[in-house]
């Protein structure tokens, strides 16, 4: 799985799991992670980075891991 974190619109509601069929979601001022390989949303939209990454933390990643993952639109490390 590869995830990363995309922005999309704050009312963005495609289902978690389904695979989106377009070339890419709509970009918006929402958070949302997202498996790449798919592609689609693994997480719900988010209106700020802090509430991504609080959504992270209760998944089982650490504030610093999320932080990073979150600002940096790196790769998400392994939990």
């Amino acid at each position: 799985m590869n995830l990363v974190v995309i922005r999309v619109p704050l009312d963005f509601n495609w289902p978690l799991g389904k695979r989106y069929e377009e070339e890419a979601p709509p970009l918006g001022i929402g958070y949302q992670v997202w498996d790449d390989d798919k592609p689609a949303p693994v997480s719900p939209v988010r209106a700020t980075e802090d509430g991504m990454i609080l959504w992270l933390m209760e998944q089982g990643y650490t504030r610093q891991k999320a932080k990073h993952f979150v600002t940096n639109g790196s790769k998400l490390p392994e939990n």
